[in-house]
């Protein structure tokens, strides 16, 4: 939950369109998902078999973040999309989407 507020905080100081706070806790609970092939691969491939799942399925998370956050900054307007592809605003989708990589990292470390 401290995880959701501070993205909706976020996402409020750099006025992008918020999405709603449940949309938000899915989004971010998919990362559970991404923790079952990792927590399945270490028993069967080994402690260093784990990080590779986990760069691929890392990746892959971050990448749906990325472009799932993309959506709540597309508005039809050219001074719309002057503001979309403003530096803070890809950067802050830039660092939201790596740091689930790192925060995926810290649920499964043992």
């Amino acid at each position: 939950m401290f995880e959701v507020i501070v993205q909706m905080g976020l996402f409020y100081c750099l006025n992008m369109g918020s999405p709603s706070f449940f949309d938000l806790v899915a989004y971010t609970g998919y990362k559970f998902v991404v923790l079952c092939p990792i927590a399945v691969a270490e028993p069967l491939v080994g402690y260093y078999g784990s990080y590779a799942v986990l760069g691929l399925f890392g990746f892959i998370f971050a990448l749906f973040f990325f472009n799932t956050l993309k959506r709540f900054n597309s508005n039809s307007t050219l001074a719309h999309y002057i503001e979309e592809v403003s530096l803070n605003k890809k950067s802050f989708q830039m660092m939201n989407s790596g740091a689930q990589i790192l925060l995926i990292w810290l649920l499964s470390f043992n």
